[in-house]
């Protein structure tokens, strides 16, 4: 009898242990995510300092289009008509349509050439001037789409497709080339561009710069105050965005200074040695490396003069006014 009374205590006393075990394990390796607990104070709260605000955000009117930055095929402007059913953005329409009101008030001829275009239109552009050099020379499509690129933008890279640049004319002189900056017209247009907010897009020798020859027909819409810095200081767009990228980067630089001397408690992390420690110490003196032969350039313009074109192709290339019915016929450049 006392050994059978012993014998239900262990197994009592087992049963007991194993719950308990039980419980201890849910416990520690239940479903609950385990928490970690962080350093309290002043410095754990600094550890990471947050990035700033950007000090400005990107501004549509400055926008840069090239082949090196070019636009999505699923973007999209707002436009309305601006003149006589050319289409231009919303946003600068009226700054377009007051531009040429003054000219015209001041006894100057002034046509629209060509305005806003969408993609589908670029690109039926861009595919005739490939069929035309094809037929004229007998040149496969890749090397006769390189040729009808120095004169006719590859859809995305024209900034016709922004709805921010126009190229202007008049009935006297409607040739895209540089004879245009020789008429009375287009000195106006330079002169007075940047009061109604436009800019000489294309300046002649700003050319390695913008990838793009000089033409003075071509304007583009970058707001008052950007417009009257540019044409007062001789710049081109590229330069003027290369400015205020330095600018944001010096006031992000005292916004959030990363040095652990600026108060900031911010430390770099451990630096990783491993690869450092494999690597077999040399022996002797430290070489240098030779500096490279090669020098940075510029990007030469990728189209031809304007003028040279003209003078081998006879009349500039036309293309029908988008609106159905419309009696115009306009050249169209880049």
């Amino acid at each position: 009898m006392k050994k059978l009374m012993l014998f239900l205590i262990v197994i009592v006393m087992i049963l007991l242990m194993g719950m308990g075990a039980a419980e201890l394990s849910e416990r520690l390796h239940g479903d609950r995510a385990p928490s970690y607990s962080t350093v309290s104070g002043p410095a754990s709260a600094s550890a990471v300092p947050e990035l700033p605000a950007p000090v400005k955000e990107q501004d549509w009117r400055l926008r840069i289009v090239s082949e090196a930055q070019p636009l999505p095929e699923d973007f999209t402007v707002e436009t309305e008509e601006a003149e006589n059913c050319y289409l231009f953005d919303t946003r600068a329409a009226q700054a377009l349509r007051d531009f040429l009101a003054a000219g015209r008030a001041a006894g100057m001829d002034l046509e629209v050439a060509s305005a806003w275009r969408d993609w589908a239109t670029q690109e039926t552009l861009f595919e005739n001037k490939v069929s035309r050099v094809m037929a004229e020379t007998g040149l496969g499509r890749e090397e006769a789409g390189e040729i009808a690129a120095d004169e006719v933008a590859r859809p995305g890279t024209s900034e016709h497709q922004l709805g921010l640049a126009v190229d202007i004319i008049s009935n006297d002189y409607p040739w895209l080339d540089e004879g245009w900056a020789d008429t009375e017209e287009a000195a106006w247009l330079e002169a007075h561009c940047a009061e109604y907010g436009f800019i000489l897009r294309y300046p002649p020798d700003k050319s390695e710069l913008t990838g793009i020859v000089w033409e003075p027909w071509h304007f583009r819409y970058v707001g008052k105050e950007a417009a009257v810095y540019i044409m007062e200081n001789g710049l081109c767009l590229e330069e003027y965005a290369a400015g205020q990228a330095q600018i944001k980067l010096k006031e992000i630089s005292k916004r959030a200074p990363l040095h652990p001397a600026a108060g900031r408690g911010f430390t770099s992390p451990p630096r990783n040695t491993t690869r450092a420690a494999a690597r077999p110490a040399r022996s002797g003196p430290p070489t240098r490396r030779r500096a490279s032969s090669k020098s940075s350039r510029l990007t030469s313009p990728r189209r031809r003069s304007r003028a040279m074109r003209r003078a081998t192709s006879g009349s500039p290339p036309s293309a029908p006014c988008p609106r159905a019915g419309c009696w115009c016929l306009r050249p169209q450049g880049a």
